[in-house]
């Protein structure tokens, strides 16, 4: 195909009688043979940026029953204009694929953005956000949770870790929940640990998690990583299924809203009964705006809607999530050398002195899992933040590999924090690919450099340069919600690097040899991340037989200064030539919204958020 695709794109700037000639061996291949199929609707006015080197860019693209078959000069793909073919003026925008999100947790977001809104995008003093937290309160009903998200340290100022003390004078009578940004640490009120049975002689659950203690041995109203946040969550109470349905078909208009016509849910939590199976439900209707790739958590690979190579649609399951290590602010990432010790380390994110982060598993352990999902054909996604947890999980994969060698695997490195050059180029020997998470460099560099890891590890924080040096093809992601959607904040990252100030703007460049070019960026965010995902023969690059996923934007990536990047404005999303109506109130959801009331009034659910 890829041989017939530059054949046709050469004969195409030929005379209009070769072009007739090829249209018609070509049909002669299909069932309708004789002349050129008239298009549905052509692209034109505007630059197209089609991210294939071979022909980068082009003046016009025409789209027939949801795929390209037509991209170059004008006068080319005219040909394919009919009576009935749609003409869209792009108007001087810039049309180009649409943008691929390898890295996020659609459902969670779907619950997140609906609570008590203490995030750093929003706040920018422990007052705020403790008064927004008492407001909350105040409106509660009685014994009804109150949950809240977005506490960061590294955003705010002086956000020093709240006591169980304060937590209970907010909320006496309530059980009360605020969860921060990373998503690894929480804070809890005493209603909140007697809802779910946990006292000061609980044990402290497998893996990483803790629930905090004073020194005389008392909760203090913290609670650690994934293992104990869960039995806590556990008591939050679910909705109708219904509900749930509306919230994450929301969450998916909102990608589309963004520019994504592809988003990979890594490592989906089960927040809900059947997390999955809606998951799949919402991928698979007919207006979905998205296509959904999936990476199911290892204990639950294999049940239903988790089996791996299901390919209904737009839903796939690629494999599985692992997580190597923690947060770098929560105190979990396994790095070589310790944690500074600031105000910001010990205060505010709660990290003991001299602290290394931690591992979840052994080495044995680890290599014993990784090779059980490679030799199940399983693709591997591992959560890797610290060098430390790098180089464990190089170790397993270089193991399975002896026991199984497979050049084209593409098990995957997340996050990334602070990946050596050395352990770079090793996962590119290994055939190991990379996808950064950039917001720690603009957002979290200044909390970085001077009370977190210090200015020399905090420069090669998320090492795109190094990346692109030893010739990976990597990814960037927002990791939503961890990071608010925002695709050209983060292409934004990934050339500049510059910190945010105080005020919210543009500061000093982070680790300056590590930038990359826009064109680099956008690759990461289209075709590159497609093919982390093993869909580059079908979308993430506008060339002649892939689905017509496209994005209009505002303004051409490529040309605006690279500080305005975040200017961009998505005008219109298209997936497989369908425009997506990601703004408003359309048919499916307001059916969607009515069933969900309609559920919590059947029900008698009162809802927390």
């Amino acid at each position: 195909m890829t041989r017939l695709r530059a054949t046709t794109e050469m004969l195409l700037r030929g005379s209009l009688l070769i072009r007739l000639m090829l249209a018609s061996f070509v049909m002669l291949a299909t069932p309708a043979a004789g002349q050129i199929e008239n298009a549905d609707m052509i692209f034109v006015g505007g630059p197209i940026l089609t991210v294939n080197t071979a022909a980068p860019s082009a003046e016009a693209l025409a789209v027939r029953a949801g795929r390209i078959v037509a991209v170059g000069d004008a006068t080319d793909v005219m040909v394919f204009k009919g009576t009935g073919t749609k003409m869209v003026d792009l108007a001087g925008r810039t049309l180009m694929p649409g943008l691929v999100e390898p890295h996020s947790h659609p459902l969670l977001a779907a619950i997140m953005g609906r609570v008590v809104d203490v995030a750093g995008f929003s706040h920018n003093s422990r007052e705020s956000i403790m008064a927004v937290l008492e407001e909350a309160a105040a409106k509660a009903k009685a014994d009804q949770w109150i949950v809240a998200f977005g506490w960061d340290p590294a955003m705010v100022e002086g956000l020093h870790a709240p006591s169980l003390a304060e937590m209970d004078a907010i909320a006496p009578e309530n059980p009360l929940l605020v969860m921060t940004q990373t998503m690894h640490t929480i804070f809890v009120n005493t209603r909140a640990y007697q809802e779910a049975g946990i006292t000061k002689d609980t044990p402290a659950p497998g893996g990483t998690g803790s629930f905090d203690k004073d020194k005389e041995g008392n909760l203090n109203g913290t609670v650690r990583e994934s293992p104990a946040i869960a039995q806590i969550r556990a008591e939050l109470g679910g909705f109708p299924s219904e509900v749930y349905e509306y919230l994450l078909a929301s969450q998916y208009d909102e990608y589309a809203r963004h520019g994504y016509t592809t988003v990979a849910s890594a490592g989906a939590p089960p927040v809900v009964d059947g997390h999955l199976e809606m998951l799949r439900s919402t991928a698979i209707h007919p207006k979905v705006p998205l296509r959904t790739f999936v990476y199911v958590l290892d204990g639950i690979m294999g049940a239903g809607s988790a089996d791996p190579g299901q390919d209904q649609g737009k839903y796939r399951v690629l494999g599985v999530k692992l997580h190597i290590d923690g947060s770098p602010y929560a105190g979990g990432m396994a790095m070589r050398e310790p944690y500074l010790e600031t105000a910001l380390t010990i205060s505010g994110l709660g990290i003991p002195a001299g602290s290394r982060g931690h591992l979840n598993n052994s080495d044995e352990g680890l290599r014993d899992l990784v090779a059980r999902h490679h030799l199940a054909g399983r693709q591997v996604a591992a959560h890797v933040q610290g060098e430390r947890a790098i180089d464990q999980y190089l170790d397993a994969i270089e193991a399975a590999l002896k026991q199984l060698p497979n050049a084209d695997h593409r098990h995957r490195l997340e996050h990334n924090a602070l990946i050596t050059d050395a352990q770079l180029g090793r996962a590119a020997r290994l055939g190991v690919t990379p996808s950064f998470y950039m917001d720690h460099v603009h957002l979290y560099g200044r909390a970085l450099s001077t009370g977190i890891v210090g200015p020399d590890r905090a420069a090669r924080f998320m090492p795109v340069g190094w990346a692109k040096k030893h010739g990976h093809r990597f990814s960037v992601h927002t990791d939503t919600p961890s990071s608010p959607l925002g695709p050209f904040r983060m292409m934004r990252g990934a050339v500049t690097r510059k910190m945010r100030t105080r005020d919210g703007g543009q500061g000093q460049v982070l680790g300056p040899e590590q930038r990359v070019t826009a064109e680099d960026a956008i690759r990461a965010m289209t075709i590159d991340a497609a093919w982390q995902l093993f869909a580059e023969d079908e979308i993430g690059s506008l060339e002649v037989g892939k689905f017509a996923d496209l994005v209009v934007l505002s303004d051409n990536p490529l040309t605006i200064e690279p500080d305005r990047l975040t200017e961009i404005e998505v005008v219109e999303t298209y997936l497989e030539g369908r425009r997506v109506r990601a703004h408003g109130i359309t048919r499916k959801k307001l059916g969607l919204a009515v069933r969900a009331t309609w559920a919590m009034l059947r029900d008698k659910v009162q809802t927390w958020f």
